[in-house]
């Protein structure tokens, strides 16, 4: 993997990370995120085993390293340090919260934790994954709080809301998770909810996936309103 940018990863938690059973990809960490009062933990939805539209045994092996979600953001930033247009998620994602520069995207980069829901790679753009995939989701996520102590986490996606019961299971509690069905934005209907975790109550927000149909702009107002701290954070 690639790593022109690891300057801005932080690698401090690999260790507890390495405990955490079912993670397949270590998260990418942003170099301020854990000496920051605000800590937001983004998710992505998969990874894929593609090339184009059929399947790649080379990138199936490529996401055995544990680096390779760290190498995907490396890529990001080097995409749009160069002025190029990166993945059709993450060009979504970057304007919900930033105008889009080369050093915009690195401090962006720099503030957040960022990692895959889904830990099994799918093996093609129409996979979907299964009620296993999305409990060990869940599962992992607690684990991934518990060593990063998130002040804020944002879902990639509303599909992956199955499942969610297994979090129960590993010390922390999802409350109140339901769909936001007041503010409805391209069809989609965020899910939302609060995480218990060490007395703390952490917001949960899934939006609508970032790649198409998605406009920045709305979901921007909406999240301002859902969790400023973090909107206020991350802008500036």
């Amino acid at each position: 993997m690639e790593q022109d940018y690891f300057n801005l990863c932080n690698r401090q938690f690999d260790a507890a990370f390495d405990k955490i059973e079912g993670l397949a990809r270590y998260p990418w960490v942003g170099s301020k995120f854990a000496d920051s009062d605000c800590r937001p933990l983004i998710l992505g939805d998969s990874h894929y085993a593609t090339d184009g539209k059929d399947f790649s045994q080379e990138a199936l092996e490529e996401f055995k390293d544990k680096d390779s979600t760290r190498g995907v953001i490396n890529c990001v930033i080097k995409d749009k340090c160069k002025g190029e247009k990166t993945w059709n998620m993450y060009e979504g994602l970057l304007k919900t919260f930033i105008e889009v520069s080369p050093n915009n995207v690195k401090d962006f980069c720099s503030k957040v934790a960022f990692y895959n829901f889904i830990q099994r790679v799918m093996e093609s753009p129409d996979e979907i994954p299964t009620d296993e995939d999305k409990r060990e989701g869940w599962g992992c996520l607690a684990g991934v709080m518990k060593v990063l102590k998130p002040t804020s986490v944002l879902i990639v996606g509303v599909r992956n809301d199955g499942g969610s019961d297994s979090i129960n299971e590993n010390s922390v509690k999802l409350e109140d998770f339901k769909d936001d069905k007041d503010n409805k934005i391209n069809a989609c209907c965020p899910r939302i909810g609060n995480i218990i975790m060490c007395n703390n109550i952490i917001p949960l927000t899934l939006i609508k996936h970032t790649s198409q149909g998605y406009s920045p702009d709305l979901w921007r107002e909406y999240l301002e309103k859902r969790d400023p701290q973090m909107m206020a954070y991350l802008s500036k």
